[in-house]
């Protein structure tokens, strides 16, 4: 239990150094490592707009990527998140309001992470991810 705990440690810590220096002086791995992991951003809908389930490559007891380097090749509806579009993401539902990336651009604190509570991909039926897919072909244009 001490591993959520230490990263909101690092995070606040970097949180509180970074704020002084500008956004645009960070690089892509600073930048991807003020998330906090809790998963939100890998989560799907179901229709009935109640459950969510993660994308294919997340794995539900550690919150992480399986896939993160090739993510957006592997993944059909995987989006990558750099900071111009984290607060419209934000606004649109797509990402929480404990988002540690939607906090750093609004100028808040850092809070303990609270992991997403989602249902694995492969515990859906066979006709839910047949949707998936299809849905994330569609919203491809493919």
């Amino acid at each position: 239990m001490l591993g959520p705990i230490i990263i909101f440690l690092q995070l606040a810590t970097y949180h509180s150094e970074s704020k002084t220096g500008a956004l645009h002086a960070m690089n892509k791995d600073e930048w991807e490592s003020l998330c906090n992991g809790c998963g939100e951003c890998c989560a799907l809908g179901n229709p009935d707009g109640k459950t969510k389930f993660a994308c294919r490559s997340l794995d539900c007891s550690t919150n992480r990527c399986m896939n993160y380097e090739k993510r957006l090749e592997v993944e059909l509806c995987c989006v990558d998140v750099p900071p111009e579009n984290v607060l419209n993401m934000h606004e649109m539902g797509e990402l929480p309001d404990s988002c540690s990336l939607v906090r750093y651009m609004q100028g808040k604190p850092q809070i303990p992470m609270v992991p997403a509570r989602l249902i694995p991909f492969m515990l859906l039926d066979i006709d839910e991810q047949n949707r998936y897919i299809l849905a994330c072909n569609e919203w491809r244009g493919e």
